[in-house]
C-alpha cells in the first residue's frame, strides 16, 4: 500500500477519535518526501515541480483546518501551470476553508473555464452556491435552482459516480424548502441518495446515510429513517446518529402505544399500521 493509499484509507474509513491526528501524521510524512524532491528542484522539469506543489496542497487540504502552506503550494503550482483545473479546484477549496466564499467561487469558475466537463468542479460549484448567504428570497431560489442544475450536469457526465449523485441529493434537499414542490424535491433527493448508495465502491459515505435519514424524517418515513441513522452510527460514531435513531424508535413506540390505547386494535393490526411509516 502506497502512502496515498494509506491516506485515502484513513480519510474514508477511520472515524475514531484519533482520526485527525493519524491522518495529519501520515500526510506530513508524505509531505517530507515531496519536500525532498523539491530540494533538488534544479533537476526537475517545470511540470514536475508544479505537480509536486499541487500534491502538497491537495494532501494538506484533506485536513479539516485551513493551511497557509497548502494555499502557498497551490499558488506556486498555478504559477508554473496556470491551465491546471485541478489546481484551481484545490486552491478554491482551501480558500473556502479560509472563509472567502466569493474568491473560492471565482477559482472554481476558472477551473470550469479550463475544463467545462469536469464533474468535480461542477459539484464544487453546486456546493459553494448553497453555502452563500443571501437575504433576498427570490435570489435564494435562483441560487438553489442553479445549484441543482450544476449537480445534474455533474451526474450527466458520469451516471455511475456516487459523489455526484450525493451532491445532487443534497441540492434537491436544500431546494425542497425554497419552493412549493417540497414533497417532489424530497423524493428526488431520496432517489439521488439511493443512486449514490448503489454506486459506492470501496467506502461508505456516512453523510449520505445521515442526510437521507433526515429526508425520511421530513417525509415521516420513520422506519427508513431509523435504518439510515443506524447505518450512519455504524460507519461514523462521531455523528452521534445512534442517539437520534433511539429517538425515532421511541417516537414509533409512542405511536404504537397511542394507537393501542385509543383504538383498541389487535397487535397484528398495529404492526401493519406501523408499516406505513417505512
Amino acid at each position: 500500500m502506497t502512502s496515498i493509499d494509506r491516506i485515502d484509507d484513513i480519510f474514508y474509513t477511520n472515524y475514531s477519535n484519533e482520526r485527525n491526528k493519524i491522518l495529519k501524521d501520515e500526510i506530513l510524512s508524505t509531505i517530507k518526501v515531496l519536500d525532498e524532491y523539491l530540494s533538488n528542484m534544479n533537476q526537475l522539469k517545470k511540470q514536475e515541480i508544479s505537480f509536486i506543489y499541487f500534491s502538497k496542497s491537495f494532501l494538506l487540504d484533506k485536513l479539516p483546518e485551513y493551511s497557509k502552506v497548502a494555499e502557498d503550494s497551490a499558488n506556486k503550482s498555478l504559477k508554473l501551470n496556470p491551465f491546471n483545473a485541478d489546481s484551481y479546484n484545490c486552491i478554491a477549496h482551501i480558500i473556502w476553508k479560509k472563509g472567502d466564499i466569493n474568491l473560492a467561487q471565482n477559482y472554481f469558475n476558472q477551473a470550469l473555464q479550463i475544463n467545462g466537463k469536469d464533474k468535480s468542479t461542477l459539484r464544487n460549484l453546486s456546493m459553494i452556491l448553497r453555502a452563500k448567504k443571501e437575504e433576498d428570497f427570490s435570489e435564494k431560489i435562483n441560487i438553489s435552482t442553479e445549484s441543482v442544475k450544476l449537480a445534474k450536469s455533474a451526474v450527466d457526465l458520469d451516471i455511475k459516480d456516487s459523489d455526484s449523485w450525493y451532491i445532487l441529493g443534497n441540492a434537491y434537499f436544500h431546494n425542497a424548502f425554497l419552493n412549493k414542490n417540497q414533497y417532489e424535491d424530497l423524493q428526488k433527493a431520496v432517489n439521488s441518495y439511493n443512486m449514490s448508495e448503489k454506486h459506492q465502491k470501496n467506502y461508505k459515505n456516512p453523510d449520505l446515510y445521515y442526510n437521507r435519514a433526515m429526508v425520511h424524517l421530513y417525509m415521516e418515513n420513520f422506519t427508513k429513517a431509523y435504518v439510515d441513522l443506524a447505518i450512519t452510527q455504524s460507519v461514523d460514531p462521531n455523528l452521534k446518529a445512534g442517539e437520534q435513531a433511539e429517538n425515532v424508535a421511541q417516537l414509533v413506540t409512542g405511536f404504537y402505544r397511542q394507537i393501542k390505547n385509543q383504538c383498541s386494535v389487535k397487535s397484528k393490526k398495529i404492526s401493519q399500521k406501523l408499516l406505513q411509516f417505512r
